[in-house]
């Protein structure tokens, strides 16, 4: 299993580097992304923390079934939205 939850942003974007294909869950929105989203790739003008410290949980993973396993076993029971920039699931806009 490859989900993680990154506790710092070196972590955060390190994964994301290492996992070009993979999807992220912004848990505070309930929104699911891509991770080349440019929602959540990029640092610039925000402050250090922003995307893991300040209450935005991410949770990281490569397969659906990771996340929606992890959430059954955390009993989150919320519906998660597409992010409409990045369209993870390739669903139609």
């Amino acid at each position: 299993m490859s989900l993680l939850i990154p506790h710092t942003d070196k972590d955060y974007f390190g994964w994301m580097k290492k996992n070009p294909f993979g999807f992220v869950v912004n848990i505070k929105k309930q929104t699911l992304h891509r991770t080349n989203c440019p929602h959540i790739t990029s640092d610039v003008g925000f402050p250090k923390g922003i995307f893991t410290e300040m209450e935005n949980i991410k949770v990281c993973f490569n397969k659906m079934g990771e996340i929606q396993n992890w959430m059954v076993k955390k009993k989150m029971d919320f519906e998660l939205y597409e992010c409409r920039t990045c369209n993870p699931l390739g669903n139609k806009k």
